[in-house]
């Protein structure tokens, strides 16, 4: 018994963990754009967005016509040119 759980433990010891790399950290999506946070900031489809604005709780990036709220608590607003709030990114 002892030796089929050393056994046991060795080989969960040697199998690589693929499923927890599945899903991308700071990867969101929202309306076929690709919302990615880097350590440098924003990326929208592959392009940086520009940092407007930084508070103690919130940065704001814009790039192209939207402008883009990350929340220090990972959330992800989208807002159009005119200032409408059109969702979370997820």
């Amino acid at each position: 018994m002892q030796k089929q759980r050393e056994i046991l433990t060795n080989v969960h010891k040697n199998v690589d963990q693929k499923a927890q790399a599945a899903k991308k950290a700071g990867v969101k999506h929202w309306n076929g754009m690709k919302l990615e946070m880097t350590p440098n900031g924003l990326v929208v489809d592959g392009k940086p967005a520009a940092t407007a604005e930084e508070t103690k709780e919130t940065t704001t990036y814009q790039q192209g016509l939207y402008t883009f709220i990350a929340y220090k608590n990972g959330k992800l607003a989208v807002m159009d040119d005119k200032g409408v709030f059109k969702g979370y990114a997820k």
